[in-house]
């Protein structure tokens, strides 16, 4: 093993010589020379990324050509009349014939090779491929002028089968003639775009080529030469490149006569799942929820009439009494399944086709070299420990019954480490008793799949000819919907998970409204004392006057009313006048308006109303401590707090008030501060959830006129955590807030709801939010970063008018709805690998 090993090292380095030195010598062709080219085989998603198998083919050749690409786009006929012509110099996927030789140039190395086949639709599939008579007299679309028609048609001569040939313009026209039901079939190869297609026999493959311009020979030379270099240093280039962009195998899903009955009569599935298991399986009041039920809908397809084809589940608390009730075939198909062969032939089942391909996470506190040493399993998941005795063979196991015990040992320290898949592992850090921990993925995934009895074979491969038709793209759809609803944090969850801190603090409570009502008794008591006592402790309050200036650097005075509250005189210390920049009575008299005259205007008729409210008061329950703005003399506007207390004298019936204001300007600033920092997200500046929440509060007690919502979720950022590391994902975060407030400056108010999620708010009907969104997605197609190079969002928006607090919520639900619909679009259309007809 060891001397193997080597071996290999020594012909990877041997390899990395070779395209080094054939990059050295490339020097051939016209450094930047631009080439217009035709790529069928691409993918562009909407914000202008490419991606497939001609568009990575074209990258490799320009690595070594040192070429630059000028994209033309074009349909079939029209891109080989232009290369006919020389207005393009090279086209992708083309298949060699004699009659296209006469004009166009083909590459020494095929491109690739591929296998045609006559498909059909779901509705026809009376069209089996033992019954190929049945095709007689049917009409059966083909592309123009293309390679498979010339196939189909000796096909056709060699299986003595008489048809009407519907010729087409281009892949489109051909498939919507089918879904039109013009006509009972189509020729095609057996590509991704034929997902969803019947496959009824093999009509022919060929290799396909790059075809070149007769006008330009040079280019010719350097492609062949590209070409040969490619080949040389990976012989199965070709081979790895196709399995990564076109993995649908046609061949597998034409179902055989046998097969085909056995479907047919199938009446029943009985599936069994395991609960409380999201996004993939759970059981709630009797109704199944998770992506099996998708997948289940795919299945009932394998027959022609699959309304009357039933589907029940049953549930299963554990993954080995799930499997033992296939074994005892109480269920003859369970979900999900782990693949693993060897545990499968020890239990005598059988494995479908792999559904997903889970990435898994290793779940720590404290990351350190023995992070690994003790992993928690569950007891009743034996493929949590296949993957951990497979891939940390030296790590001491320590068992569970449960998941979440499998967490809390973590987080007491007792195991190092514990792993489950990341779908898995994102509920539990949806809890914020986990929230300490971390989480890394690892580089081995594991891969998900049905399992059947071992006598079921014919059920399984009708079972995995129903799996490859699944398209992957909605399936991973349907497991965000499901994700949702893993993440919803409910009151009742709340309640559960802090039940013993709620009842504490319920007991606190009680006891602290018996305190107050009796601290309340008491002191109403002592007030009453107090109130007797007022004219003998009058003296003493002026005695303490000065010592209390001193002491709290506060500034002491005292006023006279009448007993109807009118006001009499006046007396400011001389601390007082010291604090707002004064010295003496000469420039600060010892008058009203010498005071009422620096209140800022906001704050004025406010603080009056309460001097004058209070001071004729003599109850007590109308206090004087009031926080305003004074206008200093030498320092500016800065925050005072007042207050004061009444006394009346017997005498003449006049009420004596005495008070102080205290300079509070640092403490305050430092509210403010902290209230602004309370707000505003750490990372952005953006305003955060509780400026949100704030908002929220204000339609409690007001109805705005009109509110817009627009929900944005940033799209990537998990991938760019993943590929590039967090200072990555914080640059696409920040990069989100910075097109985020200048798209909507002026518009409303941005809020970083947390991780990856954005709200704007504006309750300007003026707006045009359609602009300012494709303002907004201009600015993020310029964006570009150190570690990340585009910046995309989802983004759904909905109003109203007369908002209150429900309404609101009526209208984040629904803008949510359309942010995670256009989330939907984009991943369909950026992950899709659409081919056009050669």
């Amino acid at each position: 093993m060891k001397n193997y090993i080597h071996h290999k090292r020594v012909k990877t380095i041997l390899f990395s010589l070779i395209f080094l030195l054939l990059l050295l010598t490339s020097g051939y062709g016209e450094e930047n020379k631009t080439v217009r080219v035709v790529c069928s085989i691409m993918d562009t998603s909407s914000t202008g990324y490419k991606s497939g198998y001609s568009y990575e083919y074209f990258q490799r050749i320009a690595y070594i050509t040192g070429w630059k690409y000028e994209y033309v786009y074009a349909d079939f006929s029209t891109a080989l009349k232009m290369l006919e012509n020389g207005e393009v110099d090279i086209k992708d996927n083309l298949s060699y014939t004699d009659e296209r030789a006469e004009f166009i140039s083909y590459s020494e190395y095929p491109q690739g090779e591929e296998d045609y086949y006559l498909f059909t639709s779901v509705n026809n599939r009376d069209l089996l491929h033992e019954n190929l008579e049945n095709l007689n007299g049917k009409k059966v679309a083909v592309s123009k002028g293309s390679f498979q028609e010339n196939a189909f048609k000796k096909w056709l001569i060699q299986h003595n089968i008489n048809v009407e040939i519907i010729e087409t313009t281009g892949s489109n026209a051909t498939f919507e003639a089918l879904n039109r039901g013009e006509v009972s079939g189509i020729v095609y190869p057996g590509t991704n775009d034929a997902r969803g297609y019947v496959p009824v026999a093999n009509i022919g493959h060929s290799d396909f080529y790059f075809g070149v311009s007769k006008k330009r020979p040079d280019i010719l030379n350097e492609l062949n030469e590209a070409l040969r270099k490619i080949q040389t240093l990976n012989p199965s280039f070709n081979d790895a490149l196709y399995k990564k962009y076109e993995s649908f195998d046609a061949a597998s899903l034409i179902l055989t006569e046998e097969e085909y009955e056995y479907a047919n009569n199938l009446k029943e599935i009985k599936i069994g799942i395991l609960d409380d298991y999201l996004p993939f399986s759970t059981e709630e009041k009797g109704e199944v929820k998770g992506v099996v039920t998708y997948i289940a809908d795919c299945i009932k397809e394998m027959t022609s009439d699959s309304n009357n084809l039933q589907i029940s589940y049953k549930t299963y608390s554990t993954y080995l009494d799930m499997i033992q009730g296939l074994k005892d075939k109480e269920v003859n198909i369970v979900f999900p399944v782990t693949s693993d062969f060897y545990y499968s032939e020890f239990n005598q089942i059988l494995e479908s086709e792999e559904i997903f391909e889970l990435s898994m996470s290793l779940i720590y506190r404290d990351y350190n070299e023995d992070v690994t040493s003790k992993i928690a399993v569950t007891k009743h998941s034996p493929s949590q420990r296949i993957y951990v005795n497979n891939n940390y063979p030296d790590s001491e196991i320590i068992e569970y019954d449960t998941p979440e015990e499998c967490f809390e040992s973590v987080l007491a320290g007792i195991a190092t480490s514990t792993i489950f898949n990341s779908f898995r592992a994102e509920l539990f850090f949806n809890t914020t008793k986990f929230w300490t921990l971390k989480e890394i993925s690892l580089p081995k995934h594991a891969s998900m799949c049905f399992a059947v009895n071992k006598d079921d074979r014919t059920f399984l491969n009708i079972l995995n000819n129903q799996i490859l038709r699944i398209d992957n793209y909605e399936l991973i759809n349907k497991t965000y919907d499901y994700l949702k609803i893993m993440n919803t944090y409910t009151v009742e969850d709340f309640i559960r998970e802090y039940r013993e801190l709620i009842f504490f603090l319920s007991i606190i409570l009680v006891f602290t409204v018996i305190i107050t009502l009796v601290i309340s008794i008491i002191r109403e008591r002592k007030h009453k004392e107090a109130l007797k006592n007022s004219l003998l402790m009058e003296t003493k309050h002026v005695m303490a006057r000065l010592a209390i200036d001193e002491a709290m650097e506060s500034g002491s005075w005292e006023m006279e009313f009448d007993k109807y509250g009118n006001f009499l005189s006046c007396y400011w210390s001389d601390q007082f006048r010291r604090l707002l920049g004064y010295t003496d009575e000469n420039d600060f008299p010892n008058k009203l308006e010498s005071w009422s005259n620096l209140i800022v205007p906001e704050d004025k008729e406010h603080s009056l109303n309460v001097l004058f409210d209070s001071a004729i008061d003599t109850t007590g329950s109308k206090g004087y401590n009031l926080e305003h703005r004074l206008i200093t003399k030498d320092r500016g506007i800065r925050w005072f707090r007042a207050g004061g207390k009444a006394v009346k004298k017997v005498v003449d019936d006049k009420i004596i008030y005495y008070g102080a204001f205290q300079d509070i300007n640092e403490t305050k600033l430092a509210q403010e501060k902290a209230y602004n920092d309370s707000i505003n997200d750490s990372l952005t500046g953006l305003k955060n959830r509780r400026a949100h929440d704030a908002f929220v509060t204000e339609l409690e007690k007001d109805a705005k006129p009109f509110v817009c919502v627009i929900s944005i979720d940033l799209n990537g950022l998990k991938n760019a955590n993943d590929e590039y590391g967090h200072a990555a994902g914080d640059e696409l975060i920040l990069g989100a807030a910075q097109c985020l407030s200048k798209a909507f400056d002026g518009i409303g108010n941005v809020y970083r709801m947390g991780g990856d999620e954005f709200e704007v708010l504006s309750t300007d009907h003026n707006v045009d939010f359609k602009s300012a969104i494709e303002n907004l997605n201009q600015i993020c197609e310029n964006w570009h970063g150190v570690y990340v190079k585009e910046l995309t969002m989802s983004i759904g928006v909905a109003w109203g008018e007369n908002v209150t607090r429900l309404l609101f919520e009526e209208i984040v639900k629904t803008a949510d709805e359309r942010m995670y619909e256009d989330k939907r679009l984009f991943y369909q259309q950026s992950g899709r690998n659409r081919r056009k007809q050669r």
